[in-house]
């Protein structure tokens, strides 16, 4: 099951949640929405999926979301600059959306 699901939604801004422990994240099949200062953590099947056109982060120096499985080197996640936002952006399943600004971290988003 997935934590959070948006079907034909459009104009919605969801900020400030820590979506864990499900088998999807979110799942999102609508448009224009913004999705960002998020903590998406240990979701088994996926942390995302979107289906729309959405957009996943609040520019830059604000951040993206917090990704349990984008914060390691291993897994391409480098902070070269040590503002807390991985310097190369985080895709997201589905059609052809990405998270910019991802978070390095949970604890906190980045204060603009």
């Amino acid at each position: 099951m997935a934590g959070m699901v948006l079907e034909e939604a459009a104009n919605n801004t969801l900020s400030e949640n820590t979506i864990n422990d499900n088998m999807y994240g979110i799942v999102l099949a609508g448009s224009s929405n913004r999705i960002y200062h998020n903590n998406f953590i240990n979701n088994s099947e996926g942390n995302a999926y979107d289906y729309g056109t959405n957009i996943w982060d609040n520019g830059y120096p604000s951040g993206g979301n917090y990704w349990d499985d984008f914060d390691e080197p291993d897994e391409g996640a480098w902070d070269n600059d040590s503002d807390g936002i991985v310097d190369t952006p985080y895709d997201i399943p589905g059609e052809d959306n990405q998270d910019k600004y991802p978070l390095m971290n949970h604890e906190g988003r980045i204060q603009a």
